[in-house]
């Protein structure tokens, strides 16, 4: 989710788009759970940074002017703050089912 966020607002802001070469990044390792939820804590942060430039790129868009970026010269704006959206939403499911198949609580 963090990465094809981070792609999109790239690409309406006219910029390269990260990591397309290796979208998967490195999982850290931790060593205990305090380790774990520290990584996990700098996810979240990184994965709202993430939202926050979306939705600015999304804001600053004219309407009635076309994305910069040629590929999405015919896409109306909405699009790809939807499409986030949706895509989100599409692997929020799949964590919550695998959390459900392993017995664990929904996450908050």
């Amino acid at each position: 989710m963090l990465h094809w966020e981070t792609a999109v607002a790239a690409r309406m802001q006219e910029r390269p788009m990260p990591g397309m070469d290796n979208p998967w990044p490195t999982l850290p390792a931790w060593q205990d759970e305090v380790e774990r939820d520290r990584c996990w804590a700098e996810l979240i942060a990184e994965v709202k940074r993430s939202r926050a430039e979306l939705i600015q790129a999304l804001k600053v868009l004219d309407p009635a002017e076309p994305y910069p970026h040629p590929d999405l010269a015919e896409v109306p704006h909405w699009i790809a703050g939807a499409g986030a959206q949706v895509h989100d939403s599409y692997h929020l499911g799949q964590v919550a089912i695998l959390r459900a198949m392993q017995g664990l609580p929904a996450v908050e």
